[in-house]
């Protein structure tokens, strides 16, 4: 009887070990890629928003008009978790600046290949969209918004894998 309970608990302790190993790496990837998705989801947003106000910068930063191009870019201030937003004649020279925050080192720029620990890291992500005016380039927008979504979809994705594995665990010792 005392080897048959310890074949018991062994076997119960193996198939612990594999459900808790298999939510893990679950959790893991299921991470990873969230991570990935929200990263091209802000890239795409943020960057259809940049040609959008880079058309209606174009003339004000063809004639290098520095009020010219505040009004073209005044509204992003209305669009949720944008927070910054710079237009550069051709030259880099800034022609205008709006938001609520400065441009940081830490800024994650989404025009390049990114890694999901940067993007742990960071709690801003840039875009810049060229700013074109008669077929020549004018200068160049950038926008900065936030990654406020981002940690409340990973939880949520490590609760749901852990909610799986407690299914499972169930399952198996029931």
């Amino acid at each position: 009887m005392k080897r048959r309970l310890s074949l018991s608990r062994r076997l119960v302790a193996v198939v612990l070990a594999a459900v808790g190993t298999g939510m893990i790496v679950s959790a893991a990837v299921s991470v990873w890629q969230q991570s990935v998705l929200f990263a091209e989801g802000r890239r795409d947003v943020l960057l259809a928003t940049a040609h959008a106000f880079s058309a209606a910068a174009a003339s004000a930063a063809a004639n290098r008009d520095p009020s010219g191009a505040v009004s073209a870019i005044r509204a992003i201030g209305n669009l949720p978790d944008i927070r910054y937003a710079k237009v550069q004649a051709a030259d880099g020279t800034p022609l205008a600046t709006l938001g609520s925050t400065a441009r940081l080192i830490g800024d994650l720029d989404l025009d390049g290949r990114q890694s999901v620990m940067e993007l742990f890291s960071s709690r801003t992500v840039s875009v810049s969209a060229p700013i074109v005016h008669g077929g020549q380039p004018a200068g160049r927008l950038i926008l900065i918004g936030g990654t406020d979504g981002l940690w409340g979809r990973l939880l949520g994705t490590v609760a749901t894998t852990a909610f799986g594995g407690l299914v499972a665990l169930i399952g198996a010792c029931w």
